[in-house]
């Protein structure tokens, strides 16, 4: 029994699912969207409430760069802001120091620190450079930096406490992980989709700087609005088989449901707990199969006012001491509802996990008033949060919320994730080979897949944008200054120094 038949079924109803639904079904191809939960939205889970309006539980940044979701939003009437970047950063480091400062870097009365950050921070740049986008494991030297986790690399490079731990806050901000856990080619992959790591860490100028009025969730929202007739909710896929007269998808409930074309926008996770008839390639198995390291607790605490404001601090935090890594005010565009987005990635999230809801609360306004040295953080008036590893997102997708790979994958199996099976495709930001991760990649995997699909039915797209898709897409990286260039690392200012006291001394020794 068969409960719709379609042209092509989209398992999944995210960004990348619904935006896929909608290019389809404006070249007139008939699809169906099922969603295993009751709402669309997937990583772009905003909610809304009367104590705080809304709050993005999940993507929410947009960089310039990110030219896909700026032309969805503009299309769908959403309008954008930047993140407040002015005033004074706050970073506190594990010996208890901190330092306030104003733009991207870091200050710190230590030349040698500002001196080995940047040298790491380029050489991570020079060297993703080099790695192919479309296939990184042709890049030289790939095996041995597959085999390197980007802990080792931060061991071997990096000559001071200060670089090696904001580059392990990096990380940890990004990948939602630890840097013992991933590959070095799998991060150096990662800066070449994204236009260098500068632009991954920063706000100003960089892929957090922008965010969308109303919350990330009003594109789906938007999207939904426009398949209200085509999607279905509390479908889980558990089943898609494959024959000559088409696929079949059935999900959970007993459902059946038919198509020529199936198009799998979920995350490599979510993919490896559906069953396939014919069974999927080893290679691609093994690839999905790799267990998700991520764990991020996402967190909103609100307040009154914005009293930090009135202290010249800008609200982000930059902490190697506390549970909250990373954080940034997130305060309404129109300066309602005051609050600071605060995000525990890692090892911290895997602790924090263990307490209550209220232990986390109390533990994050704790750290936010010791770091920012201010004790109104320790009267909140609302608090929102979201575990990506909560118990729905454990059985949905194994608690995958961002991707990356551990040492050895991308050498082993000489493939990405994205790749068509029969008629089998797949969407998803990790499917992307540009913006991999943002809601962007989101978007550019939907058009590639859907112009997958438009080949195998023969049909040439009424979208001009689908038939002029560039990807990968080079993103241009920011320029470092001429001083930034040329600084020395730290054992070339140690010689140079040597070499400048050595001469000094002689001097003076020729006096006499």
């Amino acid at each position: 029994m068969c409960d719709k038949q379609v042209d092509v079924i989209v398992v999944g109803g995210g960004l990348s699912g619904l935006f896929a639904a909608k290019l389809l079904k404006d070249e007139g191809v008939s699809v169906v969207v099922l969603e295993a939960r009751h709402d669309v939205g997937g990583r772009t889970l905003t909610v809304r409430g009367p104590g705080f309006d809304y709050a993005e539980l999940a993507a929410s940044f947009v960089g310039k760069h990110h030219t896909k979701v700026l032309e969805l939003a503009e299309e769908l009437g959403i309008g954008v802001y930047k993140v407040k970047t002015d005033l004074k950063t706050t970073l506190y480091a594990k010996t208890g120091k901190r330092s306030v400062y104003a733009g991207t870097i870091p200050s710190t009365y230590n030349l040698v620190d500002l001196l080995d950050l940047n040298h790491v921070m380029r050489t991570l740049d020079d060297m993703s450079k080099k790695v192919p986008v479309d296939r990184p494991w042709e890049s030289e030297g790939a095996t041995m930096l597959d085999s390197m986790t980007v802990q080792e690399f931060t061991e071997q490079h990096c000559w001071t406490k200060f670089a090696k731990m904001l580059t392990k806050i990096a990380i940890r901000s990004i990948y939602l992980t630890e840097p013992h856990h991933m590959s070095l080619l799998f991060l150096l992959h990662g800066i070449h989709m994204c236009g260098g790591l500068e632009a991954m860490t920063s706000v100003e100028d960089g892929l957090q700087e922008m965010k969308l009025d109303g919350g990330s969730g009003k594109l789906c929202d938007k999207l939904g609005e426009h398949l209200s007739d085509v999607i279905t909710f509390g479908k889980q896929a558990i089943k898609v088989t494959q024959d000559v007269s088409g696929v079949t998808v059935c999900t959970k409930d007993g459902g059946a449901y038919k198509g020529q074309r199936v198009l799998l926008a979920m995350p490599p996770a979510a993919v490896a707990r559906i069953q396939f008839e014919p069974d999927l390639p080893k290679q691609i198995k093994d690839f999905i199969s790799v267990e998700p390291m991520c764990h991020s607790i996402k967190t909103f605490v609100f307040y009154d006012r914005p009293f930090w404001r009135e202290k010249g601090l800008n609200g982000q935090l930059v902490s190697e001491n506390g549970l909250v890594t990373f954080s940034v005010d997130d305060t309404k565009p129109n300066g309602k509802y005051p609050v600071i987005l605060g995000f525990i990635d890692g090892d911290h999230a895997d602790e924090a996990s263990q307490w209550t809801r209220e232990e986390r609360k109390k533990k994050i306004c704790e750290q936010y008033a010791a770091e920012f040295g201010l004790n109104e953080f320790l009267s909140p008036c609302g608090y929102v949060e979201k575990d990506w590893r909560d118990p729905e997102n454990m059985e949905l997708t194994r608690g995958s919320c961002v991707y990356s790979l551990p040492t050895g994958i991308l050498t082993k199996h000489k493939r990405l994730h994205g790749e068509q099976f029969k008629k089998v495709h797949f969407a998803g930001t990790e499917t992307s080979m540009t913006f991999e991760g943002y809601m962007d990649g989101a978007l550019r995997s939907s058009e590639r897949a859907v112009m997958e699909i438009l080949t195998e039915f023969n049909i040439q797209p009424m979208n001009p944008k689908l038939g002029s898709i560039q990807e990968p897409q080079v993103i241009p990286y920011n320029n470092y200054s001429l001083v930034e260039r040329i600084l020395p690392t730290v054992p070339q200012f140690f010689m140079v120094m040597g070499l400048f006291v050595f001469l000094v001394a002689a001097y003076i020794f020729t006096l006499y």
